[in-house]
């Protein structure tokens, strides 16, 4: 019973996930113009993280094919804290995608600040 909770689980949550990365490339793809003349740093991060929620996808969706019961009790026991951290990890891997990356804005008062991305798209400044 508990395999086949936590096969769906991590099926769907893998959906989610390939959605996520679709939504992140269209985002980057439309809100910062296909990261054309974006200096190299911020591009990599950009970049690296999106392709990460496709990797951390990945896994999810093997297990929601092919995940079946252990059969060994001690197993069992270990099986649900394991899909708890890989759930947490993808969750963290999300978030940095969303949250992390400083992206070089100019000041309206001349000077150059680095602006952060949040996930409801509100920007905060990172340096003076």
């Amino acid at each position: 019973m508990l395999a086949a909770r936590l096969k769906a689980l991590h099926f769907w949550f893998g959906v989610l996930a390939v959605m996520a990365f679709l939504a992140t490339g269209q985002f980057m793809y439309h809100a910062y113009d296909q990261l054309q003349g974006m200096a190299d740093g911020p591009r990599l991060l950009f970049r690296s993280s999106h392709l990460y929620i496709l990797l951390s996808a990945i896994p999810h969706l093997m297990l929601g094919v092919y995940l079946e019961p252990a059969g060994v009790a001690r197993f069992g026991r270990i099986q649900l804290p394991m899909s708890l951290l890989l759930v947490a990890a993808t969750l963290l891997m999300a978030a940095g995608a969303t949250v992390g990356g400083a992206v070089p804005s100019t000041d309206p008062g001349g000077g150059h600040r680095l602006i952060g991305r949040r996930a409801a798209g509100d920007r905060v400044t990172l340096a003076p």
